[in-house]
């Protein structure tokens, strides 16, 4: 018993899990803001790169040949 005792005294004074514990919360915060930013802006980027493109390919089709 005094063995278990000695073990769940060292776990609770350990700084090892509470700072793992920390990152994994800061990593998933800034996940989450990564996902909301994404879904958020997806679509109008997505549009935007298409209108670029479409912009480009307009430009390659209207130059004359041999240029």
């Amino acid at each position: 018993m005094n063995n278990w005792l000695n073990k769940l005294n060292r776990f609770w004074h350990a700084e090892d899990g509470p700072t793992a514990v920390e990152y994994a919360i800061v990593l998933a915060l800034i996940l989450g803001g990564c996902i909301s930013a994404a879904s958020t802006f997806g679509v109008d980027l997505g549009n935007i790169f298409h209108h670029d493109s479409q912009s480009v390919e307009s430009a390659v089709d209207s130059t004359p040949a041999g240029s």
